[in-house]
């Protein structure tokens, strides 16, 4: 029994990785796309697809074991009201079919940074549409804001999470409590990997979709300071177009040649992000950038 959840575990990796990569090489290949990524990786690009797939193939199989794990959030997030150090909460916010457990890694780079004050929601994307997704990202909000008389908020986000994130600032009166925004391989643009998917929600993210035109026609001008990275080698979020934002008060930051899932698990994406919010919370001086691309 046990020969055969583990071949069926590994099947569902590789068929991930190998299908995913299939459609960013079908995709990529004889486009803008590929020569950018065959400078950026100084004549490599196939090395940088090999890297690519190999952290799909490893952040796949950590998302799969470490799932179950948002029914104990607090065992491993540790939530604790900041200690007076001025560090703001953070709420994190996973993407489609995810949970909380994604950010297991980050909860404990964030720890490790000073930042205690620490919040993962879960959102059913089986059972919510988008509007439900945002609904409940506001709840939570709300709830540590409440509990926080003048302290702001951080939302870190990965993937849909970014786009429920994007809305929440548009429409929310909680604007002015937003200290800073961080998207990790969000489909700022919709992806054409969406008919791939699995219920309407997933269709919903399709590229330059109708979804997609809303939360652009919502766009507010707004100070808060917004992060969007991406990978050249994302193999969810297709084309490389669907990952840039292009607006103003949005900072791009290309990072390391990993996969989308891979974002979750990797430390110097984690960096960036840290020095990001720093920035923002004026630790850093203002001149100084969250990160260069990581090679």
């Amino acid at each position: 029994m046990f020969i055969i959840l583990l071949s069926l575990f590994c099947l569902a990796v590789l068929s991930v990785s190998v299908v995913t990569y299939w459609q960013f090489w079908r995709q990529a290949a004889g486009t803008a796309h590929m020569e950018l990524l065959s400078q950026a990786s100084h004549g490599h690009p196939w090395l940088w697809i090999g890297r690519g797939f190999l952290s799909s193939l490893v952040s796949q199989a950590a998302a799969l074991l470490l799932y179950p794990l948002f029914l104990v959030t607090n065992t491993w997030l540790r939530p604790q009201a900041s200690n007076g150090d001025g560090k703001p909460p953070v709420l994190f916010v996973h993407g489609y079919s995810h949970t909380a457990a994604a950010w297991i890694l980050y909860a404990t780079w964030f720890r490790r940074a000073g930042y205690t004050d620490l919040h993962a929601i879960t959102y059913n994307s089986w059972k919510l549409d988008f509007r439900g997704i945002v609904e409940q990202l506001e709840h939570e909000a709300k709830t540590i804001l409440n509990e926080r008389p003048g302290q702001k908020i951080v939302l870190v986000c990965h993937s849909l999470g970014g786009l429920a994130a994007r809305s929440l600032l548009n429409t929310s009166e909680l604007q002015d409590r937003i200290l800073a925004v961080a998207t990790l391989g969000t489909p700022h643009q919709g992806t054409t990997l969406a008919k791939m998917g699995m219920n309407k929600l997933a269709h919903k993210l399709e590229y330059r979709g109708q979804l997609i035109q809303e939360i652009e026609d919502q766009g507010v001008q707004t100070d808060v300071p917004c992060l969007a990275a991406y990978s050249l080698v994302d193999n969810m979020v297709m084309p490389l177009e669907g990952l840039r934002i292009r607006k103003n008060g949005w900072k791009e930051l290309q990072i390391a040649p990993i996969c989308h899932v891979g974002m979750l698990y990797h430390h110097p994406t984690a960096q960036a992000v840290l020095r990001f919010i720093n920035r923002a919370d004026g630790v850093v001086g203002k001149e100084s950038d969250p990160g260069q691309p990581t090679v």
